[in-house]
């Protein structure tokens, strides 16, 4: 998924906030282009080094959509994420508004963050900055996050569209379908199909219709990658649209399917044979981190901090976070290459369990060095 040279959706979000509160203070931005993490501070780029990377990775590193924070726990010259937990009377101290969206380069969470003055504004909501308690500042962050979360959502599936369209240009007359699909399967195909199109003819004012080729290369997509027909068709209707604005009539062919999906094929395996000799260490490695997980996902369940102490406790048997450290450190050479190997398993183990998130961190870092 590349961004080119468009502008990225944290700095529109940003813009935008701008506009919306023109008191604002100050903006300072964390966010992922393309697998580079970049920083700025009231519209400049900042320059930064491989420990102030490692902290704003500390910041993105977060499970949460939002929180407020003091002004002197989010520092440009020292950001740092380990925000204090203020008492109630202390509420109007926390006039820094963090948001944060999952990127889709790593999973990480982009960051913006806002700093309010004293006698802030919000939606006609004149109050004097001490007077806001804790579920007002709730309400706002929440409110600001959900309006914003979708704008920078479409922003990356709109640039997914806009490579499949290229990726349509250029493969368009060179590609041919010679394959066949099962005959147990055609007839459901081409029921489903036919169903789906006149809805959505019907619904867009536009006369669709299928190639025997495009037929041909839907049905064995979908088959083989087991994708569900309608919402796969969706995703076509979508290209043509953009291709062939303002037609009546459009036919969708293998050229316009296959440039549509290309994105979804999965990559070509290039490390199968690595994978047949990995060790039985290696294997034992994948086993306590799958387990490891599957205790942080019960403790998130209870509504409990994912610690080591609360990981160990929800282990069978319950074993001590010093233990948990000890397994980790004996194994975090097989740990670095399954991370390596598997960039979006064991999510929440490696963003909340210190050692497996400094791994992690220490990954995406080495990453970003030779870029």
């Amino acid at each position: 998924m590349l961004l080119s040279n468009a502008i990225h959706p944290i700095i529109h979000l940003a813009n935008k906030l701008i506009g919306l509160f023109p008191t604002i203070e100050s903006t300072y931005l964390i966010f992922n282009s393309e697998n580079k993490i970049n920083a700025i501070q009231d519209s400049i780029a900042l320059n930064f080094s491989s420990e102030e990377l490692f902290q704003l990775q500390k910041v993105r590193a977060t499970a949460v959509n939002y929180q407020w924070v003091r002004p002197e726990d989010f520092i440009a010259t020292n950001v740092t994420s380990t925000f204090k937990q203020l008492k109630l009377t202390d509420e109007f101290e926390n006039r820094v508004l963090l948001l944060h969206f999952t990127s889709p380069f790593d999973q990480l969470k982009d960051t913006i963050a806002l700093t309010f003055p004293l006698n802030a504004t919000f939606f006609s909501m004149r109050k004097e900055w001490s007077a806001l308690n804790t579920d007002e500042k709730r309400m706002i962050g929440e409110l600001i996050h959900k309006i914003f979360q979708a704008e920078y959502q479409e922003y990356f599936s709109f640039h997914a569209q806009l490579n499949a369209l290229k990726h349509y240009y250029r493969i368009s007359g060179t590609k041919t379908v010679n394959k066949n699909i099962p005959n147990p399967f055609e007839q459901f195909f081409k029921i489903t199909i036919t169903k789906t199109l006149i809805e959505k003819s019907t619904k867009h004012g536009v006369n669709f219709s299928l190639t025997e080729k495009g037929f041909q290369s839907l049905a064995l997509f979908c088959a083989n990658e087991k994708l569900d027909v309608i919402s796969t068709i969706d995703k076509i209707i979508s290209l043509s649209l953009l291709i062939f604005p303002q037609q009546n009539e459009i036919e969708l062919d293998e050229t316009l399917i296959e440039a549509a999906l290309f994105s979804t094929n999965k990559p070509a395996d290039n490390t199968k044979e690595n994978k047949e000799i990995i060790t039985i260490s290696v294997d034992k490695t994948t086993l306590l981190l799958d387990k490891y997980e599957s205790a942080a996902h019960r403790v998130q369940q209870q509504g409990l901090p994912i610690n080591g102490k609360n990981i160990g406790a929800f282990l069978e048997p319950k074993i001590s976070p010093p233990a948990i450290s000890d397994a980790i450190k004996k194994n975090t050479e097989r740990i670095n290459r399954l991370f390596i190997e598997n960039s979006t398993k064991w999510m929440s183990i490696r963003t909340f369990l210190k050692p497996l998130r400094e791994i992690d961190l220490s990954i995406k870092i080495n990453a970003q060095k030779r870029v």
